[in-house]
């Protein structure tokens, strides 16, 4: 009983000490703001995001992420202005649920920029469904591959780089090159190749990539031209000057009055503007002398 007792008041003992010990320490400091301790219950705030440093490095892939209406805050701002390039990069996908990845079409060369920054503009492009049109067999030993001919149809959008703004979003149907081609680089023993979009792209997007000058952007380029005036060089019309044509001939004479109209029609009358030629007045007989007997 005595043991148990002892050991009570050493453990009350320490107990004791460890309290006296809480009271007497000093606040907890939090830091340089100054702000005083937390308040029980509350979690310490996140600190912000850094903000986009206005020069920072933009890559292609930053740039994809434009496609999905993210804005790149560090890009060149799209201000509309006819008569120039406004640099613009493209990015394509297979379906709505692979990655872009960005053309290395030459034919988009016009549209290119050293820095990606430069970048105005970005055309996204999604095969929304495909027909499969025809099958091209390639290798004559195993491993065979094959090359799936694919019509698709197409959506394209037009995003400003620096706002995330759609500008413009537009449907093809585009078909494809039923020729097999004669080199293709497999990914797989199966492929696909689509319809291509580069130039339905090309002729649609340049009202934008490229307005022309006098028009605002957006405006359409490819207006249907005024009808031009009839060009007096046709060959009806040199028909009727050309000198060499034919004269109009001179109608012959009327018949002379020996030659009766046909029964029952009047005599033809005479052309008009000319002077009919006076009837052939018939002879007068002199009666011969009678003989004398």
């Amino acid at each position: 009983m005595m043991r148990c007792a002892s050991t009570l008041v050493t453990l009350a003992l320490v107990v004791s000490a460890l309290l006296a010990c809480k009271k007497k320490a000093p606040p907890t400091d939090t830091g340089a703001t100054g702000t005083g301790p937390a308040t029980p219950g509350e979690s310490p705030a996140t600190p912000p995001e850094p903000a986009p440093t206005p020069g920072r490095f933009i890559s292609d892939l930053d740039l994809a992420r434009v496609c999905n209406e993210l804005p790149m805050k560090e890009a060149k701002a799209y201000d509309g202005a006819t008569g120039r390039i406004h640099p613009t990069i493209v990015f394509s996908r297979k379906n709505d649920t692979d990655k872009f990845t960005k053309s290395y079409d030459s034919d988009f060369d016009g549209w290119k920029t050293d820095e990606a920054k430069d970048y105005e503009l970005v055309a996204c492009v999604t095969a929304k469904s495909t027909t499969k049109v025809k099958e091209c067999k390639f290798d004559s030993k195993t491993p065979v591959h094959f090359l799936d001919l694919e019509d698709a149809s197409y959506e394209m959008v037009v995003i400003e780089t620096q706002t995330g703004k759609q500008v413009a979003k537009k449907s093809f149907d585009l078909k494809v090159d039923k020729d097999c081609p004669m080199i293709w680089m497999f990914k797989s023993e199966r492929d696909v190749k689509q319809a291509e979009f580069t130039q339905a792209l090309m002729g649609w997007a340049k009202q934008w990539v490229a307005p022309k000058a006098g028009g605002s952007a957006g405006e359409k380029a490819d207006a249907p031209a005024a009808p031009k005036a009839p060009d007096l060089k046709t060959p009806a019309a040199v028909a009727k000057s050309d000198p060499k044509a034919a004269a109009t001939k001179t109608p012959a004479p009327a018949a002379s009055a020996k030659t009766a109209p046909a029964a029952g029609k009047p005599p033809a009358l005479p052309a008009a503007g000319k002077t009919p030629a006076p009837a052939a007045t018939p002879a007068a007989k002199t009666p011969a002398p009678p003989k004398p007997k």
